[in-house]
């Protein structure tokens, strides 16, 4: 069966998807059309609300980080539920679509193949990579400027940073100060994992994205942080987040 398309960074309400699917009528209200995702011939269809809570009332930390998606499962899944299998599975195709107002359409990233970071936690955490499959985000506004309010210690052009866009230059200026060490616990993944792990590494929004005003000119060196994947997971198991500060606290008190 030929596959369906979908235009990356076109927008489509769940009709709209159901239409271009030609899905029976019969099938369009309600059930797993009205979720977070729903499997359809062999796709995976995933809507995620980015900074606003879905249909329950949940308002779980997805967004972007670079080109990465961080997504987080419903409430009560598990890394061995036969459903999040399949998500992470190569014999599904799995679209991802976001929105970051609960009653607007969602926005089609792309297909991508997820890495699960915290199985053994409830929601679980995927985070989900295009460019494995190819294909370029589309939903990071990059521009030049002649004047901002603050400058990019070392770059050759000033960047800024739309509300809610993460962009990879902003990511590459955070880095390029701070290195790849995590600021919470001080591991370089490198150290722990070897070369599977090199260059592996988190940036993390010290305000929420979804705080900053329509108007924020975001600047890596002052609103971004390296972290690891496992601080990062627990920086974000609260709402507003815990600060870097906090988790740190955390593990001097463990150890």
């Amino acid at each position: 069966m030929e596959q369906t398309q979908f235009t990356i960074g076109s927008e489509y309400t769940r009709a709209d998807i159901q239409e271009q699917l030609d899905l029976p009528h019969k099938l369009r209200k309600g059930g797993a059309w009205s979720t977070g995702y729903v499997e359809h011939e062999g796709d995976i269809f995933i809507f995620a609300n980015v900074g606003t809570a879905g249909a329950t009332g949940h308002d779980y930390s997805n967004g972007w980080d670079g080109s990465t998606f961080v997504w987080f499962g419903r409430s009560t899944s598990s890394a061995h539920q036969p459903f999040v299998k399949k998500l992470l599975s190569d014999d599904y195709r799995k679209l991802i679509f976001y929105r970051t107002e609960r009653r607007s359409a969602f926005t089609f990233a792309g297909e991508a193949s997820g890495s699960l970071i915290s199985g053994f936690d409830r929601p679980i955490r995927i985070d989900w990579s295009f460019e494995a499959r190819g294909e370029a985000t589309p939903f990071t506004e990059e521009f030049e400027t002649e004047h901002l309010p603050y400058y990019l210690e070392g770059a050759s052009k000033e960047v800024a940073v739309n509300k809610y866009e993460r962009s990879r230059v902003a990511r590459n200026e955070c880095l390029k100060e701070y290195g790849y060490t995590c600021s919470v616990c001080e591991l370089k993944m490198e150290d722990m994992y070897g070369d599977a792990a090199r260059d592996l590494i988190h940036v993390h929004h010290i305000t929420p994205v979804s705080e900053l005003g329509a108007d924020y000119r975001l600047n890596p060196i002052i609103d971004l942080r390296p972290v690891c994947p496992n601080c990062h997971a627990v920086i974000h198991r609260r709402t507003p987040p815990y600060s870097i500060s906090e988790v740190r606290q955390m593990i001097q008190a463990s150890r």
